[in-house]
Protein backbone atom coordinates (compact mmCIF):
# COMPACT_ATOMS: atom_id res chain seq x y z
CA UNK A 1 0.00 0.00 0.00
CA UNK A 2 1.12 3.66 -0.60
CA UNK A 3 -0.14 6.89 0.51
CA UNK A 4 0.69 10.03 -1.20
CA UNK A 5 0.68 13.48 0.41
CA UNK A 6 -1.37 15.93 -2.10
CA UNK A 7 -1.85 19.04 -0.15
CA UNK A 8 1.34 19.78 2.41
CA UNK A 9 0.93 20.94 6.00
CA UNK A 10 1.81 24.09 6.49
CA UNK A 11 4.29 24.45 9.47
CA UNK A 12 6.25 22.31 11.93
CA UNK A 13 3.90 19.71 11.91
CA UNK A 14 4.53 18.21 8.21
CA UNK A 15 6.83 15.66 9.21
CA UNK A 16 5.07 14.57 11.79
CA UNK A 17 1.99 14.34 9.83
CA UNK A 18 3.57 12.47 6.77
CA UNK A 19 5.03 10.06 9.42
CA UNK A 20 1.82 9.27 11.19
CA UNK A 21 0.08 8.91 7.69
CA UNK A 22 2.74 6.41 6.96
CA UNK A 23 1.37 4.47 9.85
CA UNK A 24 -2.50 3.62 7.92
CA UNK A 25 -0.42 2.10 5.62
CA UNK A 26 0.76 -0.01 8.20
CA UNK A 27 -2.57 -1.32 8.65
CA UNK A 28 -2.85 -2.56 5.61
CA UNK A 29 -5.72 -2.79 2.56
CA UNK A 30 -9.08 -2.00 4.00
CA UNK A 31 -12.18 -1.90 2.42
CA UNK A 32 -13.76 -0.04 5.27
CA UNK A 33 -11.52 3.15 4.56
CA UNK A 34 -12.34 6.59 5.93
CA UNK A 35 -11.95 10.18 6.10
CA UNK A 36 -9.47 11.13 9.02
CA UNK A 37 -8.50 13.88 11.03
CA UNK A 38 -5.23 15.86 12.19
CA UNK A 39 -5.49 18.79 14.91
CA UNK A 40 -6.90 22.00 12.85
CA UNK A 41 -4.85 21.39 9.66
CA UNK A 42 -6.28 20.10 6.58
CA UNK A 43 -4.75 17.45 4.61
CA UNK A 44 -5.69 15.12 1.51
CA UNK A 45 -3.98 11.51 1.18
CA UNK A 46 -4.83 9.10 -1.64
CA UNK A 47 -4.35 5.38 -1.12
CA UNK A 48 -3.24 3.07 -3.33
CA UNK A 49 -3.48 -0.67 -2.48
CA UNK A 50 -1.14 -2.94 -4.34
CA UNK A 51 -2.84 -4.77 -7.29
CA UNK A 52 -6.18 -3.06 -6.77
CA UNK A 53 -7.13 -0.59 -9.21
CA UNK A 54 -9.61 1.62 -7.09
CA UNK A 55 -7.77 4.13 -5.11
CA UNK A 56 -9.60 5.56 -1.47
CA UNK A 57 -9.47 9.20 -0.69
CA UNK A 58 -8.61 10.01 2.98
CA UNK A 59 -9.11 13.40 3.90
CA UNK A 60 -7.99 14.84 6.94
CA UNK A 61 -9.74 18.21 8.21
CA UNK A 62 -10.19 20.68 10.94
CA UNK A 63 -12.03 19.17 13.94
CA UNK A 64 -14.88 21.81 13.14
CA UNK A 65 -15.84 20.05 10.21
CA UNK A 66 -16.83 16.88 11.87
CA UNK A 67 -20.72 17.70 11.30
CA UNK A 68 -20.37 18.63 8.04
CA UNK A 69 -18.51 15.93 6.57
CA UNK A 70 -20.37 12.21 5.65
CA UNK A 71 -19.73 9.71 6.65
CA UNK A 72 -17.95 8.77 9.82
CA UNK A 73 -14.40 10.36 10.46
CA UNK A 74 -11.28 9.02 11.78
CA UNK A 75 -9.38 10.72 14.34
CA UNK A 76 -5.50 11.08 13.50
CA UNK A 77 -3.76 11.51 17.06
CA UNK A 78 0.04 12.37 16.87
CA UNK A 79 2.43 12.70 19.63
CA UNK A 80 5.79 13.16 19.92
CA UNK A 81 7.83 10.84 22.98
CA UNK A 82 10.47 12.25 24.87
CA UNK A 83 12.82 10.65 22.83
CA UNK A 84 11.98 12.19 20.01
CA UNK A 85 9.90 9.23 18.34
CA UNK A 86 6.37 10.02 16.83
CA UNK A 87 3.56 7.62 17.90
CA UNK A 88 -0.09 7.74 15.89
CA UNK A 89 -2.90 6.47 16.33
CA UNK A 90 -6.38 5.82 14.48
CA UNK A 91 -9.65 5.81 16.19
CA UNK A 92 -13.12 6.48 14.42
CA UNK A 93 -14.82 10.24 14.84
CA UNK A 94 -18.10 8.83 16.24
CA UNK A 95 -17.52 7.31 19.46
CA UNK A 96 -19.19 4.20 20.74
CA UNK A 97 -19.86 4.15 24.51
CA UNK A 98 -20.48 0.15 25.39
CA UNK A 99 -22.49 -0.98 28.57
CA UNK A 100 -23.17 -4.46 29.95
CA UNK A 101 -26.17 -5.31 32.12
CA UNK A 102 -26.79 -7.92 34.50
CA UNK A 103 -30.31 -9.03 34.07
CA UNK A 104 -30.57 -12.99 35.34
CA UNK A 105 -28.19 -14.94 36.94
CA UNK A 106 -28.15 -18.80 38.39
CA UNK A 107 -25.65 -20.61 41.00
CA UNK A 108 -23.45 -23.03 39.46
CA UNK A 109 -20.29 -25.26 39.91
CA UNK A 110 -16.66 -25.07 38.31
CA UNK A 111 -17.45 -29.06 36.66
CA UNK A 112 -20.41 -27.60 34.66
CA UNK A 113 -18.18 -24.70 32.37
CA UNK A 114 -15.29 -26.84 31.25
CA UNK A 115 -15.43 -29.99 29.01
CA UNK A 116 -14.26 -32.72 31.30
CA UNK A 117 -15.43 -31.28 34.76
CA UNK A 118 -12.77 -29.24 37.20
CA UNK A 119 -10.95 -31.34 39.81
CA UNK A 120 -12.04 -28.44 41.84
CA UNK A 121 -15.27 -28.64 43.58
CA UNK A 122 -15.81 -24.73 43.68
CA UNK A 123 -18.96 -22.43 42.82
CA UNK A 124 -18.11 -20.86 40.06
CA UNK A 125 -21.76 -19.09 39.40
CA UNK A 126 -23.20 -17.75 36.11
CA UNK A 127 -24.34 -13.95 34.93
CA UNK A 128 -26.49 -13.18 32.38
CA UNK A 129 -25.91 -9.73 30.57
CA UNK A 130 -27.76 -7.45 27.77
CA UNK A 131 -25.12 -5.08 26.07
CA UNK A 132 -25.81 -2.00 24.37
CA UNK A 133 -23.82 -0.23 21.97
CA UNK A 134 -24.41 3.91 21.88
CA UNK A 135 -23.02 6.00 19.36
CA UNK A 136 -23.61 9.76 18.37
CA UNK A 137 -26.43 8.82 16.50
CA UNK A 138 -27.27 5.57 16.88
CA UNK A 139 -27.90 2.74 19.18
CA UNK A 140 -27.24 -1.29 18.71
CA UNK A 141 -28.63 -3.61 21.68
CA UNK A 142 -26.65 -7.22 21.72
CA UNK A 143 -29.18 -9.58 22.63
CA UNK A 144 -32.55 -9.82 24.34
CA UNK A 145 -32.40 -11.36 27.31
CA UNK A 146 -35.20 -14.06 28.93
CA UNK A 147 -38.55 -13.50 30.57
CA UNK A 148 -40.52 -14.82 33.21
CA UNK A 149 -41.15 -18.24 31.67
CA UNK A 150 -38.07 -19.18 30.82
CA UNK A 151 -36.65 -18.38 34.65
CA UNK A 152 -39.37 -21.01 35.95
CA UNK A 153 -39.26 -23.46 33.53
CA UNK A 154 -35.21 -23.49 33.87
CA UNK A 155 -34.72 -22.20 37.70
CA UNK A 156 -32.87 -18.85 37.06
CA UNK A 157 -33.18 -16.23 38.52
CA UNK A 158 -34.58 -13.21 36.57
CA UNK A 159 -33.26 -9.73 38.16
CA UNK A 160 -35.01 -7.33 35.40
CA UNK A 161 -36.66 -7.69 32.36
CA UNK A 162 -34.48 -6.64 29.23
CA UNK A 163 -36.31 -3.43 28.72
CA UNK A 164 -35.40 -2.67 32.70
CA UNK A 165 -32.18 -3.79 32.29
CA UNK A 166 -31.52 -1.37 29.57
CA UNK A 167 -32.94 1.78 31.00
CA UNK A 168 -30.66 1.18 33.59
CA UNK A 169 -28.29 2.75 31.09
CA UNK A 170 -30.74 5.13 29.54
CA UNK A 171 -31.79 3.22 27.00
CA UNK A 172 -35.34 2.74 25.98
CA UNK A 173 -36.04 -0.21 24.65
CA UNK A 174 -38.74 0.77 22.64
CA UNK A 175 -37.27 3.36 20.40
CA UNK A 176 -33.92 0.62 19.78
CA UNK A 177 -33.82 0.08 16.39
CA UNK A 178 -31.39 -2.58 15.59
CA UNK A 179 -31.08 -5.36 18.33
CA UNK A 180 -28.07 -7.79 17.52
CA UNK A 181 -28.85 -11.40 18.35
CA UNK A 182 -25.91 -13.22 18.30
CA UNK A 183 -27.29 -16.70 18.71
CA UNK A 184 -30.96 -17.85 19.08
CA UNK A 185 -30.52 -19.44 22.73
CA UNK A 186 -33.30 -18.57 24.82
CA UNK A 187 -31.06 -16.66 27.23
CA UNK A 188 -30.15 -14.86 23.68
CA UNK A 189 -33.47 -14.03 22.10
CA UNK A 190 -36.03 -14.76 24.39
CA UNK A 191 -36.84 -10.99 24.82
CA UNK A 192 -37.79 -9.68 21.05
CA UNK A 193 -41.11 -8.50 22.48
CA UNK A 194 -39.70 -5.56 24.19
CA UNK A 195 -38.37 -3.90 20.58
CA UNK A 196 -41.60 -3.19 19.01
CA UNK A 197 -39.20 -0.99 16.51
CA UNK A 198 -36.50 -2.88 16.12
CA UNK A 199 -34.88 -4.67 13.27
CA UNK A 200 -33.04 -8.24 14.49
CA UNK A 201 -30.22 -8.92 13.16
CA UNK A 202 -29.05 -12.83 12.66
CA UNK A 203 -26.72 -15.11 10.72
CA UNK A 204 -28.06 -17.05 7.89
CA UNK A 205 -26.75 -20.12 9.53
CA UNK A 206 -27.91 -19.46 12.99
CA UNK A 207 -31.52 -19.17 11.82
CA UNK A 208 -30.93 -21.91 9.38
CA UNK A 209 -29.49 -24.26 12.26
CA UNK A 210 -33.02 -23.47 14.70
CA UNK A 211 -34.95 -24.36 12.62
CA UNK A 212 -33.32 -27.54 10.84
CA UNK A 213 -32.70 -31.06 11.89
CA UNK A 214 -30.32 -30.37 14.61
CA UNK A 215 -33.19 -29.73 17.42
CA UNK A 216 -34.45 -32.97 17.01
CA UNK A 217 -31.27 -33.71 19.25
CA UNK A 218 -31.49 -33.04 22.36
CA UNK A 219 -27.82 -32.30 23.30
CA UNK A 220 -27.97 -29.01 20.27
CA UNK A 221 -31.76 -28.28 21.17
CA UNK A 222 -32.43 -28.10 24.53
CA UNK A 223 -30.85 -24.55 24.71
CA UNK A 224 -33.51 -23.10 22.27
CA UNK A 225 -36.93 -22.26 23.12
CA UNK A 226 -39.07 -22.72 20.70
CA UNK A 227 -41.50 -20.02 21.09
CA UNK A 228 -38.36 -18.09 20.56
CA UNK A 229 -37.81 -19.17 17.47
CA UNK A 230 -41.40 -18.89 16.26
CA UNK A 231 -41.26 -15.03 17.11
CA UNK A 232 -38.19 -14.87 15.20
CA UNK A 233 -39.67 -16.60 12.54
CA UNK A 234 -42.90 -14.42 12.36
CA UNK A 235 -40.62 -10.76 12.37
CA UNK A 236 -38.89 -12.76 9.15
CA UNK A 237 -42.17 -12.59 7.91
CA UNK A 238 -42.94 -9.22 8.79
CA UNK A 239 -39.48 -7.89 6.86
CA UNK A 240 -37.85 -7.24 10.59
CA UNK A 241 -34.93 -9.64 10.34
CA UNK A 242 -31.92 -8.41 9.15
CA UNK A 243 -30.13 -11.60 7.25
CA UNK A 244 -25.99 -11.73 7.59
CA UNK A 245 -23.81 -14.75 5.55
CA UNK A 246 -20.57 -13.81 7.98
CA UNK A 247 -18.97 -11.17 8.30
CA UNK A 248 -20.76 -7.69 7.79
CA UNK A 249 -20.35 -3.66 9.04
CA UNK A 250 -23.21 -2.63 10.24
CA UNK A 251 -22.09 1.01 11.12
CA UNK A 252 -18.57 2.78 10.74
CA UNK A 253 -17.12 1.11 13.82
CA UNK A 254 -19.43 -1.61 14.27
CA UNK A 255 -19.52 -4.90 12.53
CA UNK A 256 -20.73 -8.91 12.98
CA UNK A 257 -18.38 -11.60 12.47
CA UNK A 258 -19.35 -15.36 12.42
CA UNK A 259 -17.65 -17.65 14.91
CA UNK A 260 -20.05 -20.73 15.11
CA UNK A 261 -18.42 -23.56 17.47
CA UNK A 262 -20.98 -22.98 20.46
CA UNK A 263 -23.85 -23.00 17.82
CA UNK A 264 -23.29 -23.48 14.12
CA UNK A 265 -24.23 -19.61 13.17
CA UNK A 266 -22.83 -17.78 16.52
CA UNK A 267 -21.80 -14.08 15.50
CA UNK A 268 -19.75 -11.59 17.99
CA UNK A 269 -19.82 -7.86 18.19
CA UNK A 270 -16.82 -5.87 17.22
CA UNK A 271 -17.02 -2.38 18.40
CA UNK A 272 -14.56 1.05 17.88
CA UNK A 273 -13.85 2.71 21.14
CA UNK A 274 -11.82 5.48 22.61
CA UNK A 275 -9.57 2.52 24.25
CA UNK A 276 -9.61 0.51 20.48
CA UNK A 277 -11.40 -2.23 19.07
CA UNK A 278 -13.82 -4.17 22.06
CA UNK A 279 -15.69 -7.58 20.85
CA UNK A 280 -18.46 -8.70 22.98
CA UNK A 281 -17.70 -12.42 22.40
CA UNK A 282 -20.87 -13.78 23.56
CA UNK A 283 -20.81 -17.50 24.26
CA UNK A 284 -17.67 -17.86 22.15
CA UNK A 285 -16.07 -17.91 25.75
CA UNK A 286 -18.48 -17.81 28.28
CA UNK A 287 -16.01 -17.19 31.16
CA UNK A 288 -12.92 -15.32 30.87
CA UNK A 289 -11.42 -18.51 31.45
CA UNK A 290 -12.50 -20.38 28.61
CA UNK A 291 -10.54 -18.80 26.42
CA UNK A 292 -7.46 -18.27 28.72
CA UNK A 293 -6.83 -21.11 29.76
CA UNK A 294 -7.90 -22.88 26.37
CA UNK A 295 -10.72 -24.95 28.09
CA UNK A 296 -14.12 -25.17 26.50
CA UNK A 297 -17.44 -24.60 27.80
CA UNK A 298 -18.97 -28.07 27.35
CA UNK A 299 -22.27 -26.53 25.75
CA UNK A 300 -21.13 -26.54 22.09
CA UNK A 301 -21.83 -28.08 18.26
CA UNK A 302 -18.42 -27.97 17.29
CA UNK A 303 -15.17 -27.98 19.40
CA UNK A 304 -12.89 -27.16 16.54
CA UNK A 305 -14.45 -24.25 15.65
CA UNK A 306 -15.46 -22.87 18.94
CA UNK A 307 -11.00 -22.63 19.94
CA UNK A 308 -10.17 -21.60 16.54
CA UNK A 309 -13.05 -18.82 17.76
CA UNK A 310 -10.67 -18.22 20.36
CA UNK A 311 -8.05 -17.02 17.53
CA UNK A 312 -10.23 -14.44 15.41
CA UNK A 313 -11.24 -12.88 18.94
CA UNK A 314 -7.85 -12.08 19.52
CA UNK A 315 -7.27 -11.03 16.20
CA UNK A 316 -10.15 -8.68 15.99
CA UNK A 317 -9.92 -7.08 19.50
CA UNK A 318 -6.95 -4.32 20.10
CA UNK A 319 -6.02 -5.87 23.00
CA UNK A 320 -6.82 -9.65 25.06
CA UNK A 321 -8.32 -7.25 27.88
CA UNK A 322 -10.76 -6.02 25.14
CA UNK A 323 -12.84 -9.61 24.67
CA UNK A 324 -16.12 -9.42 26.95
CA UNK A 325 -17.03 -12.95 27.89
CA UNK A 326 -20.56 -13.62 27.79
CA UNK A 327 -21.82 -14.75 31.90
CA UNK A 328 -18.62 -14.10 33.51
CA UNK A 329 -19.44 -12.26 37.11
CA UNK A 330 -15.65 -11.02 36.69
CA UNK A 331 -17.25 -8.46 34.07
CA UNK A 332 -18.48 -6.54 36.76
CA UNK A 333 -15.44 -6.08 38.77
CA UNK A 334 -12.62 -5.68 35.87
CA UNK A 335 -14.87 -2.59 34.79
CA UNK A 336 -15.70 0.62 36.34
CA UNK A 337 -19.71 0.78 37.00
CA UNK A 338 -22.00 2.43 34.32
CA UNK A 339 -23.01 5.00 37.19
CA UNK A 340 -22.32 6.01 41.09
CA UNK A 341 -25.06 3.15 42.61
CA UNK A 342 -24.90 0.56 39.39
CA UNK A 343 -21.85 -1.67 40.64
CA UNK A 344 -22.36 -5.26 40.48
CA UNK A 345 -25.56 -4.38 37.82
CA UNK A 346 -23.88 -2.32 34.91
CA UNK A 347 -20.39 -1.55 33.64
CA UNK A 348 -19.33 0.87 30.96
CA UNK A 349 -17.06 -1.21 28.85
CA UNK A 350 -15.59 1.34 26.36
CA UNK A 351 -13.87 2.74 29.38
CA UNK A 352 -11.35 0.44 29.87
CA UNK A 353 -10.24 -2.19 32.76
CA UNK A 354 -9.88 -0.95 35.97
Amino acid sequence: MRLELLRPVQGSEQAEVVEAALAICERGPSPHFAPAVLGHELLELEVEAVGVRERALHVLVAEHAFARLQPHLEELFVHRSPSGSIAAGLQYGSVHRVYAVKYAERDARRAEHFIGGDPHDAPMPMYYFLCAVVGDSETWVVDTGFGRTDAAARRRNLLRTAADALAVVGVDARQVTDVVLTHLHYDHAGGLEHFPSARFHVQDREMAFATGRHMIEPAQGHGFTADHVAALVRHVHAGRVVFHAGDDELAPGVSVHLLGGHTDGLQVVRVETEQGAMVLASDATHYYENIEAGRPFPVVFDVGTMVEGWDILRRLASSPDAIIPGHDPLVLERYPASAPGCEGVAARLDLGRL
